[in-house]
């Protein structure tokens, strides 16, 4: 290895002086990996972008196993908030709201999308029950929201009755001086009520927890716990801080770090996790759907009530030579989930009825999202991506380079 590292690729990035794109060199250099730009100021950057290049290895990638396709609709729905959140991605505000007629003229055209309704914060929009039921009449409504307003159980029936099954409840931690640390306020006995509403009406959830390096890597233990007692979350998703919008600085974790703190703090095998993640590769790859494939910016992983990771031993040289790849890996799925599960879980894969998603009687899913920033952006992969974002203006941007241009 040379002074100046080994050169793993080319791509592009963002030059953090214009916000325009700029070459890239891939640069592994003492284990890590690095982003050197060439900037338009004629400047050269180091940005580091994984610090386990081993990890980048594994599963970083540009090509796509099949056709690329949009598998969630993002709609930036207000800039209203009802909390003043010191760590938030969403920088804008007082930016003029969209209306409920350009809205649904932005839906899309197939049937079945995942529209996920975000902001600010969505529920600060009078209309809401009526944009949801627009979205209902072809597509998923998934609303995204702090939960305030949810603990009120009239105004959340009245969402229920427009059509609402899904939402995405941002959650912390569970006491109290989290929440004044990242959301400014005490929020633990609100958030709890909207938690109980949600389930008694019988209603699925995701739980999102933004994990600050530093603030409240604690949580992950209690939250996992809070999986397992309430059968109305789906999932428990660990996201990262990102330095966009408002945030802390040094706060932010990368991947790898991420997913070996989620196995520490949650008591997971990290191997296993890995080769769990191979499964998952090897079968987008196989079925041509790359949204199910591990990659630096999402992975998840399926658990038992032990916390263990089904995995696979495979020789997957030999797989990636064998014959009839597609009912043998369909096999493995209704081994490891059982062929009721497997038949809807195919379905949804292949996107040929309407979203659904439900809890696995034995498996417990997390996620872990960590979005790129302006440093670490990798815009030949970001153009790839599964998520969209609806923007104001009627164009369609990849997710996370909306969510950097608009907030940072």
């Amino acid at each position: 290895m040379s002074s100046e590292g080994v050169l793993l690729g080319e791509t592009r990035a963002l030059d953090p002086e214009t916000r325009q794109p700029c070459p890239a060199r891939i640069v592994e250099r003492n284990g890590a990996v690095f982003f050197d730009k060439a900037l338009s100021s004629g400047k050269t950057r180091s940005a580091l972008v994984e610090p386990d290049a081993d990890f980048y290895r594994r599963f970083a990638y540009t090509e796509l196993a099949g056709k690329h396709r949009i598998v969630n609709h993002y709609f930036y729905t207000t800039s209203r908030c009802n909390l003043k959140c010191p760590v938030c991605y969403e920088g804008m505000r007082d930016v003029e709201e969209p209306s409920l007629e350009t809205l649904c003229a932005q839906l899309p055209k197939k049937r079945g999308a995942r529209v996920e309704l975000c902001g600010a914060e969505p529920t600060c929009r009078d209309d809401l029950p009526e944009l949801i039921r627009a979205v209902n009449k072809r597509h998923t409504a998934i609303l995204i929201t702090n939960g305030l307003k949810l603990a009120d159980m009239k105004y959340l029936r009245s969402l229920q009755e427009a059509g609402l099954d899904y939402v995405i409840l941002s959650m912390n931690g569970l006491n109290d001086d989290v929440f004044r640390r990242t959301n400014g306020q005490a929020l633990l006995d609100i958030k709890l009520k909207a938690l109980d509403n949600l389930e008694q009406l019988g209603m699925s959830l995701f739980l999102s927890a933004t994990i600050t390096r530093g603030l409240n890597e604690d949580q992950i233990g209690p939250l996992l716990e809070l999986e397992k007692q309430k059968k109305c979350i789906l999932q428990v998703r660990f996201r990262s801080m990102v330095e966009v919008g408002r945030h802390i600085e040094g706060g932010q974790y990368y991947m790898s770090e991420l997913i070996k703190l989620i196995c520490q703090r949650g008591g997971i095998d990290y191997d296993l996790w890995l080769k769990q993640q191979d499964f998952y590769d090897h079968l987008g790859r196989t079925l041509g759907l790359d949204h199910i494939r591990p990659r630096l910016c999402a992975m998840r992983a399926d658990l038992d009530l032990d916390l263990v990771p089904f995995e696979s031993d495979r020789n997957w040289q030999a797989w990636n030579e064998a014959l009839f790849k597609k009912p043998r890996l369909i096999a493995k799925l209704i081994h490891n989930y059982g062929i009721h599960y497997t038949f809807r879980y195919v379905l949804d894969l292949l996107d040929r009825r309407k979203y659904t998603y439900t809890r696995h009687p034995t498996f417990r899913r997390i996620g872990v999202r960590v979005w790129p920033n302006l440093d670490t952006i990798d815009l030949n992969f970001d153009r790839k991506r599964c998520t969209a974002v609806y923007r104001r203006d009627g164009k369609v941007q990849p997710f996370c380079l909306a969510n950097i241009l608009n907030n940072t």
